[in-house]
């Protein structure tokens, strides 16, 4: 249960956020109006489009019209093939008639092609991950970073992360780097000098430097704190391979998020990591979810096994996502999170949470629907509050 303190400085954490929120819109006011007259928007129309809601209408519309006319084409063609199969042999002239007639309603090019383009991004709108979701992420991303640099540095120091251990891959860096530049400067400079305590296999611990193992993957990302990676800058007094210690931090290549492939899942990843180098962001966001999973009494909601969201509903994840090496299964306190992952029982117990990993992807990337309800996804501003006042407060 956390501390009044706790909740007071959780409060005022939001209170700070939703400022920057406020900035943030103004800001992006004038390059919001421009979304809807973009001529790459799917379904376009002369004069554009005043809203997403006057979007969805007209995309609705035109699925609703071509599926219309794709059913009267297909139902006519049926009514006559069973005319056609009806015909005697002594009916050759009807029959070749009838022919040409189901020949002709074969739908046109440019018809199916609409219908497609419609339904597509009828779907992508209901998923809060449209062609209009995208776009608006990226004017909010802008704007809310240019809102937090009124407050202190952000990004990279010199735009690239500098001590990275030499295990790291280029290709993932350079989405970790796309994505840090969302990101304190003062928090992604603490790379340069972090250290951790390890503890070795023979039971000493070593205070050491503790550099980013930065790899991609095509499975799962996650990021782990302590992993041992061949280091190609070092080799032993026989030759042989050295290893050495680091975080281990693997991105995949989804396009997810409106930042391109790989750097939404680059920045969930990286919020683990600022858990880690800058613990009051843990702190807060413990007791975020403390509070947000509390029932009246002071006891916590129950532990549920996680639903994965799909577009069909709420479905188990695979047996690889389930799974971990020690066999548990991901459980949650779904509360009413935009989804029920950022109520995360993560097995590290209170080393790290999914709040501020989750809540950075919909700041930033428009994931979960911007936390703004985009979509079919629901709205939370106190999460998104919370997110913004920790990256303008915290040291």
């Amino acid at each position: 249960m956390p501390s009044e303190h706790g909740l007071d400085t959780t409060r005022a954490i939001r209170e700070a956020g939703q400022a920057v929120q406020d900035r943030a819109e103004t800001f992006a006011a004038d390059a919001l109006a421009t979304i809807g007259q973009d001529p790459q928007l799917p379904c376009q129309r002369p004069g554009g489009f005043h809203s997403r809601d006057e979007y969805q209408q007209h995309v609705e519309a035109v699925t609703a019209e071509t599926d219309a006319e794709l059913n009267r084409l297909s139902t006519r063609k049926r009514e006559l093939r069973i005319e056609l199969r009806d015909l005697g042999d002594d009916d050759a002239e009807q029959k070749a008639d009838l022919t040409q007639q189901i020949q002709e309603l074969t739908p046109p090019d440019e018809l199916m092609q609409t219908a497609f383009e419609a339904r597509k991004a009828a779907h992508s709108l209901a998923l809060g991950d449209s062609a209009w979701d995208r776009a608006e992420a990226r004017i909010y991303a802008r704007a809310t970073r240019e809102a937090l640099a009124e407050q202190r540095p952000m990004g990279l120091t010199g735009g690239h992360l500098g001590t990275v251990h030499a295990a790291t891959q280029r290709t993932a860096l350079k989405r970790l780097e796309t994505a840090l530049d969302y990101y304190p400067t003062g928090w992604t400079d603490k790379e340069h000098s972090f250290q951790d305590e390890v503890r070795y296999t023979d039971g000493t611990t070593r205070i050491q430097p503790m550099p980013l193992i930065v790899t991609t993957t095509s499975g799962r990302a996650f990021y782990r704190r302590h992993h041992l990676a061949v280091d190609p800058s070092a080799e032993s007094a026989s030759g042989r391979r050295v290893k050495t210690v680091g975080s281990y931090l693997r991105v995949d290549t989804a396009d997810e998020g409106a930042l391109g492939p790989g750097v939404s899942t680059a920045m969930h990843e990286y919020g683990h990591r600022c858990e880690h180098v800058t613990p009051e962001v843990n702190n807060i966001c413990q007791a975020f979810v403390a509070e947000r999973t509390m029932n009246a009494d002071g006891s916590r909601h129950e532990l549920r096994e996680y639903l994965r969201e799909t577009s069909t509903g709420k479905l188990p994840r695979t047996l690889d996502d389930f799974k971990r090496k020690s066999q548990n299964l991901e459980v949650v306190r779904p509360d009413d999170f935009a989804d029920q992952y950022i109520g995360k029982q993560n097995d590290a117990g209170h080393l790290h949470s999914e709040v501020f990993s989750m809540g950075m992807e919909g700041v930033f990337t428009g994931r979960f629907g911007g936390l703004r309800g985009r979509g079919n996804w629901k709205a939370d501003p106190d999460h998104r509050n919370l997110i913004l006042g920790v990256l303008a407060t915290v040291k």
